[in-house]
């Protein structure tokens, strides 16, 4: 009687183990597919049963997958290439509140995790503690700093941690003295064709304003930052005037804009000065040194230091309240 219990049962969960495979394979998978899907731990099978998934396939042929962590595999797909979502699981990354919230985060960069976990032990706000990675915040300026990106095109950046060097655009253009405070004022040729378009909508609307000063050259620069060092410390020009080789100016792309009877702190509270920052960006410049943002540009605002970037990337810098720095390093200057 007990053998035939015994046999009984062996054909029936024979018959079950078909009748899975079956279903399996008319949901488009194949045999070697049916077979290692039967394999899994029954609680994961149900996620193949419904419809034929290629995606959840990969999982479960990636070298270090567990079954039974195939639920939060899942959860955590649109977080990164299956490889790296798993290594992320297995070791336990999500087990934490900071991780679930930094993933949760518009500009979170995967690559970053480890860094955020880090400083994440000292700042407790979410959107500082990125952006704080992001912007590589964490380096010392004029220390750390690294060569800059010469073939960024109108992304290029030049501050604290990226050097210019001796460089010079080579497409350099005499700004029309009807858009200038003096003579000599240069900048790139693509910059300027936009500078003229804003300035002249400006213009429809009875707003004038003119260039102070544009391109500098590392000459110019030193010499500039020099007698900033004959009445105040070294600290503290820092925070107001660029180094020679670290200067936006020598971008070719960035300009100070005001008024002739206007000092730059004057022109802050003027109605052209509101105009600008509410339409530059039509333009494809972006107000480079923003309020707010000191930690990260590591300038005092400037409400009359403009740069040209492209209407892409300005329009999406003004709309989402971020700067250059945190835009590149989010999408690499490749949007």
């Amino acid at each position: 009687m007990r053998r035939l219990f015994l046999l009984t049962l062996l054909v029936f969960l024979t018959a079950c183990s078909y009748q899975v495979k079956d279903s399996l394979l008319s949901l488009g998978y194949s045999e070697e597919d049916a077979v290692k899907i039967r394999e899994l731990d029954e609680t994961v099978q149900p996620y193949f049963e419904s419809s034929y998934n290629k995606e959840l396939l990969d999982v479960i042929n990636e070298e270090g997958f567990i079954s039974s962590n195939m639920a939060d595999y899942i959860k955590y797909l649109d977080y990164g290439d299956i490889k790296t979502v798993i290594n992320l699981v297995n070791n336990g990354y999500f087990d934490n509140e900071l991780t679930q919230e930094l993933f949760k985060d518009k500009w979170f960069i995967l690559d970053n995790l480890d860094l955020y976990l880090k400083y994440g032990e000292v700042i407790s706000d979410i959107r500082e503690l990125v952006e704080y990675v992001n912007t590589s915040a964490y380096l010392k300026g004029y220390e750390d700093y690294k060569d800059a990106d010469t073939e960024a095109g109108s992304l290029i950046i030049a501050n604290k941690l990226s050097y210019l060097g001796d460089y010079v655009p080579d497409d350099l253009v005499n700004v029309d003295g009807s858009y200038c405070m003096q003579d000599g004022v240069m900048l790139k040729s693509e910059a300027y064709e936009h500078l003229k378009q804003m300035f002249e909508a400006a213009r429809e609307e009875d707003y004038y304003f003119y260039i102070s000063t544009a391109y500098r050259s590392y000459d110019f620069q030193k010499a500039l930052y020099d007698s900033y060092l004959l009445k105040d410390s070294a600290e503290v020009v820092d925070s107001y005037s660029s180094r020679p080789g670290f200067s936006d100016h020598q971008t070719g792309l960035a300009c100070d804009i005001g008024m002739p009877s206007f000092k730059f702190e004057m022109f802050t509270d003027t109605d052209e000065c509101r105009w600008l920052h509410e339409n530059a960006y039509k333009y494809g410049f972006i107000l480079r040194y923003p309020e707010g943002k000191e930690n990260i540009t590591k300038y005092k605002y400037e409400s009359w230091h403009f740069r040209y970037v492209g209407v892409e990337a300005s329009t999406y810098i003004y709309e989402n309240n971020i700067t250059l720095e945190e835009y590149v390093a989010y999408f690499g200057g490749n949007r």
